[in-house]
């Protein structure tokens, strides 16, 4: 065997393709019954429609990997009949987002060690603020449309991170307003397109307990894959749970955490949204369904209870019934959501990515470009395949990029 890849979801799928198209001998092992990762889509029966438990919107100017993967697979995306995922800013925000047009400017979005050219704004997003917004409504609404793209605690998650997407997405403004657009069909349809290229490279219910310094890779069930190198490619809050070879450069466990709840609706029509702070952040709604986002804390069903009661406060009129969720904050196979990386983290999370061989890692949390989102999995994926052959074939290994 020349590599084992540990983990299904877009990067690790990504990297075992182009693996096995340059001639390698891969097998691809996943802990779920699934693949996809922290992208799922599954019917609502409730509410008679199939909707994203996970990851779910993307921006195609800006998500050119994402959009290059759909289209090789004949997939499209649609625009929901609200364009503005996380609403408009008003104006008595702008001079906020101006200062942090100028921060952001700070940062070549295409550097891999982008942090380092600004490590003063490596605080937190809620120190960040205090010292640049003194205005209470328009705190309000930054804090609510930041938490849209960050999806964590604002005292918490590092504004630097927040900072790199304002800079991907070429201004404050246009990361709050872009148009956002969702995968027909839903975005677990990419990764089972790949995987069924992928066939019998494939393997499900297999949990990694370990993986040696050689590559070895040992399951929970004691089977073991001897390689090469391994391509690991599950979220970094799962890490701590695979034994590692000591030393591993492991960083400390990222902070998103948002809780996504969809909720079976009449009376809401498709496309109304709304945006508050701090509780039940954000609302959109799709035919019969409406989802909810808001901060995982608590109890699970003290987090149902909270949303059910938020949405019944802000439509009134409305019919509310059945809830459905995936409670990615408890999944042991994520333990969060969508990377939000911590004041003083994103150094670690580069130190990993650049790990030399013969265990490399991949992932969405690890990109160097959009961290946190479906095409920082895909372009972390085929760079790693890339750093992982060159190993394999005896020539340098280069810092990671994608």
């Amino acid at each position: 065997m020349d590599v084992v890849v540990v983990g299904a979801g877009l990067a690790g799928l990504v990297a075992a393709r182009e693996l096995r198209a340059a001639g390698l001998d891969v097998v691809l092992l996943e802990a779920r019954d699934r693949v996809g990762g922290r992208t799922w889509t599954a019917p609502f029966p409730a509410a008679g429609v199939r909707v994203d438990l996970g990851a779910e919107w993307l921006s195609p100017e800006s998500h050119t990997a994402l959009t290059t993967e759909l289209t090789r697979y004949g997939l499209t995306t649609t625009q929901p009949p609200a364009a503005h995922h996380g609403g408009e800013i008003s104006a008595a925000a702008g001079p906020v987002l101006d200062r942090m047009d100028v921060d952001a400017g700070r940062l070549d979005f295409d550097d891999p060690g982008w942090h380092r050219a600004a490590g003063d704004l490596d605080v937190s997003f809620a120190a960040y603020l205090d010292a640049i917004c003194s205005d209470p409504d328009a705190r309000a609404q930054l804090l609510a449309s930041a938490f849209a793209l960050m999806g964590a605690d604002e005292t918490e998650y590092s504004a630097l991170h927040l900072l790199h997407e304002f800079a991907g997405f070429g201004s404050a403004r246009a990361a709050f307003e872009n148009e956002s657009h969702r995968v027909a069909g839903g975005t677990d349809t990419l990764a089972k397109a790949i995987a069924a290229e992928l066939g019998d490279t494939v393997a499900l219910g297999q949990a990694v307990a370990s993986i040696a310094a050689d590559g070895t890779v040992t399951t929970t069930t004691g089977a073991s894959h001897s390689a090469r190198a391994a391509v690991v490619a599950v979220p970094v809050n799962c890490l701590a749970g695979i034994a590692f070879p000591a030393g591993m450069p492991l960083p400390d466990p990222h902070v998103g955490r948002a809780a996504k709840i969809w909720t079976r609706v009449s009376g809401i029509p498709a496309g109304t949204t709304s945006t508050s702070w701090p509780s039940l952040i954000e609302t959109y709604a799709v035919d019969g369904a409406v989802a909810a986002f808001d901060l995982r804390r608590g109890p699970a069903a003290g987090q149902r209870e909270a949303t059910a009661a938020g949405l019944e406060a802000r439509y009134p009129d409305a019919e509310l019934g059945e809830q459905f969720w995936h409670d990615w904050t408890a999944d042991p196979h994520a333990l969060g959501t969508w990377c939000a990386a911590a004041p003083g983290q994103l150094g670690a999370l580069q130190t990993l990515a650049d790990h030399p061989g013969p265990l490399f890692f991949a992932g969405g949390d690890l990109s160097r470009r959009w961290m946190g989102w479906m095409d920082g999995a895909i372009t972390s994926g085929a760079d790693t395949a890339a750093r992982a052959g060159a190993f394999l074939n005896g020539a340098p290994v280069s810092h990671a990029r994608g």
